[in-house]
Parts: structure tokens; C-alpha cells; sequence
């Protein structure tokens, strides 16, 4: 992922989000929120990938080679055995015994009806916190979080900490303060506009965010990715159009090649991993197929998360994997629009919610003395009455008057509008 040159940061009490941005160009979103695995608003910080926990083993299942762990959470963790733990409490060698201590890593956070995803071989960064957690651990009562991994608000922050990164900038003060407790070697970058718009709509943030959620993104020359998830894998198919360059096999390799350049950026924008398989365009030469798998190498060679490229299948499919960590970012946001047929998608409530704060905060900094009320359906007005609470209460102390709450079920299953008292 491109290191940004600007960051843009809007934190609301329990909904926080960040925006990666190069040359103006959306390359990285993150929303911390206090919302389970499965996207309800909860107030309470879920399991996160990274995290370094103390479970008890519930359960061997020998036909899957695995054990299920308790980590406290409402889903049992996952832990392949071949996976598993040097040792287990005693000192003695695995295999794991129901009821066992065990020290694991999550490497993938629970996201659906799943549960974490878990190692007991630490990444090599985890190595001295797996130690002190060890040390940790001998007084500990299982299931207990020995070292918290950072949240998507901090690791958006800090990995995007570079010589290159000009600029950070904030909704208000509110916003500077959550980026210098979070990162103080930021302080120095931070940046308020006085006038104009707010940060994320000046930058067109919600739009490029709602172009990058849509299935299908455009080529320059005229061709298509089309991106889809599904729960086995992501599919990738990539269609020239009207795209003409020279003869058949000439127009197929430039296709490919440039679909090749925009698969990476879009991977790491939507949080896509897992099996993917990409359905190129026909190519017949032997060494069409080997400089589109260099390129494909090329592109993810200094790819952070394990990826691994397979090549081409006797059908002509292009397999590879990547390490997932966590829910894509459209199942952090939402879910596909049936009304749509899949192509939009259709909000959390809670995400919806902190939307609806933002734009009546820049509606009543606009007109001075409007008093806006929110019109939105009976699940967004929930939110913002329930576990968005601290959020409405604090756009209300910026701007010294109320935000009303109006219940209005015909606007759409998570779309709101901002009207006057």
C-alpha cells in the first residue's frame, strides 16, 4: 500500500474514522467504532486481530485437525493444530487436551457467524509480547487478554507516520486532540480549515468511498475489474470492453496488465483477502501468461500480508492468496443492496448514524442559527439515541443547540436527510 502524503481524520465519541489519501486519491479507509465483530453498536471493543490471549481449550475435533478455544468472546476462537502452541501449560508437548491453557494470537478477527482466527506461533514482531503475556500469564484465569493489539484508529495513524506524510487533517479541535493522544509525533502536521466544507466531504472521501464499494471499477482504457465477494473466495473478472489495442492477443496482454495495476489498490482499499481467483482475459502465448504473472509478483512484492501467487489453472484462472485479518471493509460498513441487485450497499445503522451527525454539523456551520433535525429510519434514529448517544451529545456541545430526531421509515433502509426545526 502506497505510503499517504495526506491523512484525514474525523473522531466522534465511539466512531472514529481515517482516510489515507495520495495525490488526492483514496488509498485507505478505517472506522474504529464500538461495535461487535458483527457490526452492531455495542460501546465494547471487540476481539482484533493481533491480540495475544490466554484461552482454555473447549473442544478437539480430531477430523478437522483443529481445536476450538475459548478467548471470551461469544464465538469459540479457531486453532489449527499443525498451528498450534510449542507447549502447553506444564511444559508438555501438544496435542491439546480439552480444558488445556493455551497461549495463541489472533490472526484473523471473528467476522459473521465465525469466530477468531488463531496461531499459537507468534509473528516475529509478537515475539517479545508473547513473552512478557507468558510471564503474564501463570497468575491469569483463562479466557483473559494478555496484550491488545492497536485499534484501526491507532494502526491508521501510526503506519501512516513517514517523511513523506505532509499533512494531517481534523474536523476540529475535538479531532486534533484524539490525534495527538493517539499519536503525538503528529502534532506538528495537524491541520484545522477554518472555512470551507469539512475535511471528508472537501476531499470527496464519501464519494470516492462509494465508487470503491461498488463490485465493478473502470479501466482507464475502457475496459473492467469486477470485484465480488463471496464467502469462499473473492472473484475477480476482468473484461476488455471496448478496449482495442493492435490484435486480439496484443489487446488481451494490455487488458490484463492493466487490470494487473489496479487489482492491488483495490485489494487493500476494500480489506480483500483469502482465496482470490481472477478470471483474465484469454491469453493463448506462453509468455503473455508469464509476464502478466511477473507483473502480478511485481505488484504484491512487498505486499505486508502473506500472499502467496499461483499461477494459471488448466482453465486459464489466475489463483492466488492473501492473508485476511478482519472483515472487508464493505462488511464493516454494510451489507450488498438487494434492491440493487448487489451493486450498492446498504449501511449499518450506526455507520449511518455517524453520517448523519457529520452532515447536520456542517449544515448548521453553514447557516448560523438553523437548528437541524435528523430524518432517518427507526434503525439510524436508534443508534443515535442508543449507542451513538455520546457522539449526538458531542456534536450538540460544538455547536450550543440541539440535534432533533425524526423518525422517517420512507427515506430508506439506512439513508437519512438533514431538515430545519
Amino acid at each position: 500500500m502506497p505510503a499517504p502524503d495526506t491523512i484525514v481524520v474525523s473522531a466522534l465519541p465511539g466512531d472514529r474514522r481515517v482516510a489515507w489519501l495520495v495525490d488526492g486519491v483514496l488509498v485507505r479507509y478505517a472506522l474504529d467504532a464500538g461495535t461487535d465483530a458483527g457490526g452492531s453498536a455495542t460501546g465494547q471493543a471487540g476481539v482484533r486481530a493481533g491480540d495475544i490471549i490466554l484461552g482454555r481449550v473447549i473442544r478437539v475435533h480430531a477430523g478437522l485437525a483443529a481445536a476450538f478455544i475459548d478467548i471470551g468472546d461469544a464465538r469459540a476462537g479457531f486453532l489449527m493444530l499443525h498451528d498450534g502452541p510449542a507447549r502447553v501449560e506444564g511444559g508438555r508437548r501438544p496435542g491439546l487436551a480439552e480444558g488445556d491453557r493455551v497461549l495463541v494470537q489472533v490472526t484473523r478477527a471473528p467476522e459473521g457467524g465465525k469466530g477468531a482466527k488463531l496461531s499459537g506461533r507468534f509473528r516475529r514482531e509478537g515475539q517479545a509480547l508473547a513473552l512478557a503475556a507468558e510471564a503474564a500469564a501463570a497468575n491469569t484465569r483463562p479466557p483473559a487478554v494478555l496484550q491488545r493489539a492497536p485499534d484501526a484508529f491507532e494502526s491508521a495513524l501510526r503506519e501512516g507516520l513517514h517523511p513523506g506524510l505532509a499533512r494531517v487533517v481534523v474536523d476540529d479541535l475535538a479531532s486534533a486532540t484524539a490525534v495527538r493522544a493517539t499519536c503525538p509525533e503528529l502534532s506538528d502536521r495537524i491541520e484545522i480549515p477554518l472555512l470551507g466544507p469539512p475535511p471528508f466531504a472537501a476531499f470527496g472521501i464519501n464519494e470516492q468511498l462509494e465508487a470503491a464499494l461498488k463490485p465493478t471499477l473502470a479501466l482507464p482504457s475502457g475496459g473492467a475489474l469486477t470485484i465480488s465477494e463471496t464467502p469462499a473466495l473473492v472473484a475477480v473478472d476482468v473484461d476488455a470492453g471496448a478496449t482495442v489495442t493492435g490484435d486480439a492477443a496484443a489487446t488481451a496482454l494490455a487488458v490484463n496488465l492493466e487490470a494487473i495495476a489496479a487489482l492491488k489498490a483495490a485489494l487493500d482499499l476494500r480489506a480483500l483477502g483469502g482465496h482470490i481467483v481472477i478470471d483474465a482475459v484469454p491469453m493463448r502465448g506462453k509468455h503473455d501468461r508469464e509476464h502478466v504473472l511477473a507483473e502480478l509478483r511485481a505488484a504484491f512484492a512487498a505486499e505486508a500480508l502473506q500472499t502467496d501467487i499461483g499461477g494459471f489453472t488448466r482453465f486459464g484462472l489466475i489463483e492466488m492468496t492473501r492473508a485476511r485479518v478482519g472483515p472487508s471493509l464493505r462488511q464493516q460498513l454494510g451489507r450488498a443492496c438487494d434492491a440493487c441487485g448487489g451493486s450498492g450497499i446498504v449501511l449499518k445503522p450506526f455507520v449511518a448514524a455517524g453520517d448523519a451527525l457529520r452532515a447536520a454539523v456542517a449544515e448548521a456551520r453553514l447557516s448560523p442559527g438553523y437548528a437541524p433535525v435528523i430524518a432517518a429510519p427507526t434503525p439510524v434514529i436508534e443508534a443515535l439515541r442508543r449507542p451513538m448517544a455520546a457522539a449526538r451529545a458531542a456534536c450538540e456541545a460544538r455547536l450550543g443547540r440541539a440535534i432533533g430526531l425524526k423518525e422517517a421509515d420512507a427515506i430508506g433502509p439506512a439513508c437519512f436527510r438533514i431538515e430545519a426545526a
